[in-house]
């Protein structure tokens, strides 16, 4: 028997490899093939109406912008900073934390601390004795309800049968006079719709407010507290002439 013819199998390349290939074949290709340039001008461009035009969406500001006067205050930090630096730049000692970093920097000059306390003094119409022990705890929380509404806070809450005295604070956002006029008119409205004071004709019109420092809040609380103490030597219109002196006031008492 004869030899059997071998057979040849052709080789089967990588799919990459034909890839590559044929990108080559492309390029040369395109090589040998003149482009084609054209020298007319390209077609106007045609925009489409006003009308049709959708109106740009604006990205909300993240950052406030800084005022000039901020602007002065970097300026002077940047400065400080550049002073202090020795040879190498590592002389950081002189600085404060808040003037390392430009981004803590930036963040000082813009945030804003207000805490404000308000001593606040008023009577009864006349100055009548008509909030006796009994009822005295519930005026206290009818004027209470009515402050946590302005985002306010009671430090303290205290008085006798013919005024009341407050320690509180208020956010800037609400004027404290338009808040203690409100408290005034709305807590009146309650007291006669609950008719706890038969005889009751509101508060007077008048009232006394002033501010203190953090210091102080603890000596005013205290005060607050012993006022029924305080006021078994003293009356209220001495106690509140004393008062309106010691702040600066010499004027007569309107409704005394």
């Amino acid at each position: 028997m004869g030899k059997r013819p071998l057979l040849v199998l052709p080789v089967r390349r990588p799919r990459l490899q034909l890839l590559l290939d044929h990108r080559r074949n492309q390029r040369a290709a395109s090589a040998s093939t003149p482009r084609l340039v054209s020298h007319e001008p390209p077609p106007p461009r045609r925009l489409p109406p006003r009308s049709q035009i959708p109106p740009r969406k604006l990205k909300p500001h993240t950052v406030n912008r800084m005022s000039r006067r901020d602007i002065r205050k970097l300026i002077a930090v940047c400065i400080r900073a550049w002073k202090a630096q020795d040879a190498y730049g590592n002389n950081e000692s002189t600085l404060k934390m808040s003037e390392r970093h430009p981004r803590n920097i930036y963040t000082n000059l813009l945030m804003s601390y207000i805490r404000h306390y308000f001593h606040i003094v008023f009577s009864t119409k006349y100055r009548q004795p008509l909030i006796s022990q009994k009822i005295e705890k519930t005026v206290y929380h009818l004027i209470y309800s009515q402050i946590m509404k302005y985002q306010g806070y009671v430090h303290r809450i205290n008085g006798m049968p013919d005024h009341i005295h407050i320690l509180a604070s208020f956010p800037p956002k609400y004027p404290h006079s338009e808040v203690i006029k409100i408290i005034k008119q709305e807590t009146s409205k309650n007291i006669k719709s609950l008719g706890i004071i038969p005889s009751w004709n509101g508060w007077e019109e008048g009232y006394a407010s002033f501010s203190c420092s953090y210091r102080e809040v603890e000596t005013i609380k205290n005060y607050i507290i012993n006022q029924k103490k305080h006021h078994s030597t003293i009356g209220f219109a001495d106690e509140y002439k004393a008062w309106l002196t010691e702040n600066g006031i010499h004027d007569d008492i309107p409704y005394m």
